[in-house]
């Protein structure tokens, strides 16, 4: 979902485009430069964690180094190269990386909740 937010494939008017702007140029920004972490009260203290551990890890990288990056196996290991194309890569690839037992039960299983979330939502 996050990828068709940077795309501009979704436009929720109430979250995404408050924070962040348009791509242009592969890049996004802060719609408002003057954000600050009491503006994110929607994320918790390990959501911002990750965050900022994520920006100190790769904050220093431009835009190609991060795609190189995430298109290495060895880095990714979910990943596989499509020839010039894309693939999605499946929950139980990504389970399975991270070493999460039982990572096709465990998928299914976060299927079957996604789904019952999805028609709680409808009714």
């Amino acid at each position: 979902m996050t990828y068709n937010f940077i795309k501009g494939e979704v436009r929720d008017d109430d979250g995404w485009s408050t924070f962040v702007t348009d791509r242009e140029g592969h890049n996004i920004g802060l719609a408002d430069p003057s954000i600050s972490l009491d503006d994110l009260d929607e994320l918790s203290d390990a959501d911002l964690s990750v965050l900022e551990h994520v920006w100190e890890s790769f904050g220093h990288m431009n835009q190609w180094e991060i795609r190189d990056l995430s298109h290495d196996s060895r880095v990714v290991p979910e990943w596989n190269d499509p020839q010039g194309s894309s693939l999605p890569i499946d929950l139980e690839s990504m389970m399975a990386a991270v070493e999460c037992a039982n990572h096709a039960e465990a998928a299914q299983e976060y299927r079957s909740l996604h789904a019952a979330s999805d028609f709680l939502r409808k009714l």
